[in-house]
C-alpha cells in the first residue's frame, strides 16, 4: 500500500514537472521527426509521450530521434492534426521538420472570370483553408484589393465570388497565395470591362477631397510618403500641410491635388 501511494505520488510529481509542446496544421503525407535529447538529470531521454489528435502513438519515443509515424491514424490529406509532445522536467525536445504540417499552398486555380463587380475563379487541390489575396494592376503596381478565405478540402473543386473595383477599361486581376515557402501566383487575368468614370472635382482643396463616386484611392506627399488610403467618396483632409500631394484613384495615376 505504502509503495502503491509513492508511486502515485512521483507519478504526480512528473506530472506537475512535465512540458508540453503543442505543434498544430494539416496533414500532407508526411511523417514528423523529431530531435530528443537526454533528460536533464541524465537519467533517459527526454520525451516520454506523443499524442495525435488526442491518441497516443505506438512509435518508439526512447532514443535520440524518432519519427512520428501520422500515416497510421489514416488522415486523409488537408486533415487538421495536433500534435502534443509531453517532456520530462527543463528539457526541449526539437522538431526537425515543421513543415510537414504547415499550411500549404497546393491549389490551382483552373478557370476565372470578371464580370461587373466581382472577380470569379475556380480551384483544386486545396489542402489548406489558406487565404487568396486578389491583386489588381493599377497605379503601376499591384494592389491587394480582397481577401477571400480559402475553403481547403483538396477532393473537391471550389468556387469563388470575390467583390472588386473594376474601372472603366482593361482590368488586370490576378490571385496569390501565401505559405511558409515563399508567395504563389494562381492565375491572372486581363478583361476589359464598363464602370462609371470617376473624376476628381476640384484640384484646389482646403478641408476634403471630392469625387463624383466611391473610389479606392492613394495620397502621397511632395516626399513620396504614403499619407492615407482607402475608398470614400469624399476624403478629409483638414489635417493634412499645406502643400502639393499627389493623388493615385479610379484609374488615374499621380493626379496632382494642392492643399491651400
Amino acid at each position: 500500500m505504502k509503495l502503491i501511494f509513492s508511486l502515485s505520488l512521483l507519478l504526480s510529481a512528473l506530472a506537475a514537472n512535465a512540458g508540453v509542446f503543442v505543434y498544430t496544421g494539416v496533414y500532407q503525407g508526411k511523417d514528423l521527426y523529431v530531435k530528443n535529447p537526454f533528460s536533464s538529470d541524465g537519467v533517459g531521454f527526454c520525451v516520454f509521450e506523443v499524442k495525435v489528435n488526442g491518441k497516443v502513438t505506438s512509435d518508439e519515443v526512447n532514443s535520440s530521434a524518432f519519427a512520428i509515424d501520422l500515416a497510421q491514424f489514416g488522415f486523409k490529406v488537408g486533415q487538421e492534426v495536433e500534435v502534443i509532445i509531453r517532456t520530462k522536467d527543463e528539457c526541449e525536445p526539437h522538431l526537425i521538420n515543421p513543415n510537414a504540417i504547415a499550411p500549404a499552398s497546393t491549389c490551382t486555380v483552373n478557370e476565372m472570370s470578371l464580370s461587373t463587380t466581382k472577380l470569379n475563379f475556380k480551384t483544386e487541390g486545396e489542402t489548406a483553408d489558406l487565404p487568396f489575396f486578389i491583386e489588381q494592376f493599377k497605379w503601376n503596381k499591384w494592389v491587394v484589393v480582397a481577401v477571400v478565405d480559402g475553403k481547403g478540402q483538396a477532393s473537391k473543386t471550389n468556387t469563388y465570388s470575390v467583390d472588386v473595383p473594376v474601372i472603366d477599361g482593361m482590368n488586370k486581376f490576378r490571385v496569390r497565395q501565401d505559405d511558409g515557402k515563399g508567395v504563389h501566383y494562381l492565375m491572372e487575368k486581363e478583361a476589359a470591362a464598363q464602370a462609371p468614370d470617376v473624376t476628381l472635382l476640384h484640384d484646389k482643396v482646403y478641408d476634403k477631397v471630392e469625387f463624383n463616386g466611391v473610389t479606392s484611392f492613394e495620397v502621397y506627399d511632395a516626399f513620396g510618403v504614403l499619407v492615407q488610403t482607402g475608398s470614400a467618396k469624399t476624403i478629409d483632409c483638414q489635417a493634412w500641410e499645406p502643400g502639393m500631394y499627389y493623388l493615385n484613384f479610379d484609374n488615374e495615376f499621380g493626379r496632382v491635388v494642392r492643399k491651400r
